[in-house]
């Protein structure tokens, strides 16, 4: 409960720290510009330094790669519960005949 009471503390917290968008003011125009009918670049080119598809691969093998982890990682947890399982269900097993419960315990 506290828990829930401080993250949605922090969340309006955080969303009234927002100020409000202002518009911008539109510049004077020009002569050529009131003639002109397209858009104008701002000047200079634009290239990527990045191949996209480079990108994308790369991306598509970070995410495997930590969904392979997180799959090892939850087997190996599960492969220890089962030891530990296996572990205990002998203790058990070893008590209830040292108490002269030949049966083992109730299934």
């Amino acid at each position: 409960m506290r828990r829930t009471l401080a993250a949605w503390t922090l969340a309006v917290g955080l969303g009234s720290l927002g100020g409000r968008a202002h518009a911008q003011q539109p510049r004077a125009e020009t002569a050529a510009d009131s003639r002109s009918m397209g858009f104008q670049a701002s000047g200079g080119e634009c290239r990527e330094t990045v191949p996209g598809g480079t990108m994308l691969a790369v991306a598509y093998g970070v995410t495997i790669l930590l969904l392979g982890a997180y799959v090892a990682r939850v087997a190996f947890r599960a492969h220890a519960f089962e030891r530990s399982l296996t572990r205990l269900e002998d203790q058990i097993a070893r008590r209830a005949q040292d108490s002269g419960h030949a049966d083992g315990p109730a299934a």
